[in-house]
């Protein structure tokens, strides 16, 4: 087979760019695609060539800076007015600048701007009637029969679910600082009580211990899915052998990973209800280990064991 005239043609094509996956501009003609760069519009209003970040916009090509200060800046002295999302966009966003707001009856709404106060007017039964709202900042925890969602802007973020509360906290000290006398003054049958507290029974016996990282984290959230506390035995001393039973109080989970973050523990090791039922009691769920520090004491409490229940 012989090619004996092979001509070439170039076709000439109205398409400079493409959009797809790349974020740059299709043009058809004189039409463009605005939506470039984070898939924001650029806005070419006055030639200033900024893109559209809602709350803010953005000067790609004046040095990589947004042009307005950040509407939260005076909460955050610290930073820079125009250091938005805390200089760290890849852990913060702040797509809107919306804030969340609350009356005197504790009603909860979530808008646009960063007011001290907003006035809405409804419409009742008896004629209209308006609303003052209070700004209380991006964050807003919602809680309801033991549960607390917490949200950044509208997304929800973490959820914590209580097993223990307050009132079920046991101890093995006295004020003075001295142990109780007899079991009294034992921590892991102190502990043992406070999982009765949820309806669980604890079991006697290492033969009953989970010491597998693991099984010990997944053993924890069977319990808590279930509303149940559990005995957990921790090294405080960094040998790798356990000298202290606490017993879990709550369970948090990241909703953007839909993982369990920190289970919440009471700490029987001291008479102070607010110091052992403290919030900060946190063992973090980490990639090999279950690790965290206790509210009366700079101890960090590392997880050995967790005892079964019956």
């Amino acid at each position: 087979m012989q090619y004996n005239n092979l001509n070439i043609t170039t076709l000439k094509h109205s398409i400079f760019s493409k959009n797809g996956m790349f974020g740059c501009a299709i043009r058809y003609g004189e039409e463009t695609q605005p939506y470039k760069f984070g898939g924001k519009e650029l806005d070419n209003m006055n030639a200033l060539n900024w893109y559209d970040y809602s709350a803010r916009h953005y000067d790609a090509a004046g040095g990589g800076r947004f042009t307005t200060p950040d509407p939260h800046a005076e909460n955050y002295y610290s930073w820079s007015p125009y250091a938005a999302f805390g200089c760290n966009p890849q852990r913060f966003t702040d797509p809107t600048g919306m804030d969340w707001y609350e009356d005197d009856k504790g009603n909860i709404m979530w808008q646009e701007g960063n007011e001290k106060t907003v006035t809405k007017t409804y419409e009742g039964d008896n004629g209209s009637f308006t609303t003052t709202y209070n700004n209380i900042g991006t964050t807003y925890t919602a809680a309801y029969n033991g549960v607390s969602i917490t949200y950044e802007q509208n997304e929800a973020v973490s959820m914590k679910e209580t097993i223990l509360e307050a009132d079920d906290f046991h101890f093995q000290m006295n004020s003075n600082g001295t142990k109780k006398s007899g079991e009294e003054g034992n921590c892991f049958y102190q502990a043992g009580l406070m999982v009765s507290e949820s309806g669980a029974e604890s079991l006697g016996g290492t033969a009953n211990n989970i010491s597998n990282f693991e099984d010990m984290r997944d053993y924890l959230d069977t319990q808590a899915d279930v509303g149940q506390s559990a005995r957990v035995h921790v090294d405080r001393t960094a040998d790798g052998v356990g000298d202290h039973w606490v017993a879990i109080s709550s369970r948090t989970i990241n909703l953007r990973t839909n993982t369990t973050s920190s289970f919440g523990f009471f700490d029987p090791g001291t008479s102070r209800q607010v110091a052992g039922t403290s919030p900060s009691n946190q063992l973090s769920v980490k990639p090999t280990s279950l690790t965290g520090t206790t509210n009366y004491n700079s101890k960090t409490y590392t997880v050995v064991n967790v005892r079964r229940n019956r």
